[in-house]
């Protein structure tokens, strides 16, 4: 995608490319995943049209005394703890509408 983000043109496509593409290496480096989550740009994609992204009702916390998960977000999407959902979670993302949405904000940004 950092390609199609550069044909864009502008000094701030190019920019976004080129953190794109180091956040996505990094994250392939720790994490062995190929892509970096884009939280910020999905959570403002889905403010413009919320038809991008397929949430559902489910509690959330953060774990703050667990061995292994200190300050962890710990997402019950199954209801096994029993808690009342108090959140939107995201589990279903329209890539190539997100991503004609993010191209159109960087080209309109000149």
């Amino acid at each position: 995608m950092p390609q199609r983000i550069t044909d864009v043109g502008t000094h701030i496509s190019k920019a976004s490319a080129a953190l794109l593409e180091f956040r996505s290496s990094t994250y392939d480096q720790i994490w062995d995943l190929p892509d970096a989550p884009l939280l910020d740009p999905v959570a403002i994609a889905r403010v413009l049209d919320a038809s991008l992204v397929e949430c559902v009702e489910a509690p959330v916390s953060i774990e703050l005394h667990g061995e292994f998960t200190h300050g962890a977000t710990v997402i019950d999407l199954y209801g096994a703890t029993g808690r009342t959902p108090n959140a939107q979670v995201a589990t279903r993302l329209d890539t190539e509408r997100f991503w004609d949405v993010f191209i159109a904000a960087l080209t309109a940004l000149g």
